[in-house]
């Protein structure tokens, strides 16, 4: 029976949200701290002018604290919290899981997330599995403060989904998630489970 399994990230094969944890790993603290002040001003700014959502939030963000690297830099930075610290978040009994479907005779395993690729990429790569994330948009190595295909979460990752991978010819999908954000991927599912 060809097989498709779907796993959220954050909340989902982890136990606190990877951006948070990466902004700690890679800025001080009195860089948080500035950035944030300076970042509740921008966010009054997007939400007078009606812009202020998760993507805007979230682009933010990525700007006030990592906007000055490059797509290099971005990359070795993921690569190093990947090393260093993600092993540090991951639910134990969760991984043996998706390691165990990794193993099974015509499975395809498959990290759906909003976080972004710059730390997904490397985890992704060591566990051998695709990923389908919030990608950065690069020209020239200089990031355009856009996403590629828009924030990955909601409607967006069942969408992506569907881009990727005929449906039609898995027999059985199976999916999980901890929130909303997570619901119609689920729905494409014949068996899911909805993490508290």
């Amino acid at each position: 029976m060809k097989k498709l399994v779907l796993y959220d990230f954050d909340g989902t094969l982890t136990h606190s949200d990877s951006f948070y944890q990466i902004l700690r790993f890679s800025v001080p603290l009195w860089r948080l701290g500035w950035g944030s002040f300076i970042l509740f001003f921008r966010y009054l700014v997007l939400f007078f002018n009606q812009k202020l959502n998760r993507e805007s939030g979230k682009i933010a963000i990525i700007e006030q604290f990592w906007g000055h690297l490059t797509q290099t830099e971005l990359n070795s930075l993921g690569h190093r919290f990947c090393n260093q610290r993600i092993h540090h978040l991951l639910v134990p009994e969760r991984m043996a899981q998706l390691r165990q479907y990794q193993k099974e005779h015509n499975t395809t395993v498959v990290l759906v997330s909003a976080s972004c690729d710059f730390w997904l990429q490397s985890f992704c790569e060591s566990e051998g599995i695709h990923l389908i994330c919030t990608e950065l948009e690069f020209e020239q190595e200089i990031w355009t403060k856009k996403f590629k295909h828009g924030n990955c979460n909601g409607s967006a990752k069942a969408a992506r989904i569907q881009e990727r991978f005929d449906l039609n010819l898995f027999e059985h999908i199976i999916a999980f998630g901890n929130s909303k954000g997570d619901f119609e991927m689920l729905a494409l599912a014949h068996e899911k489970t909805m993490y508290s």
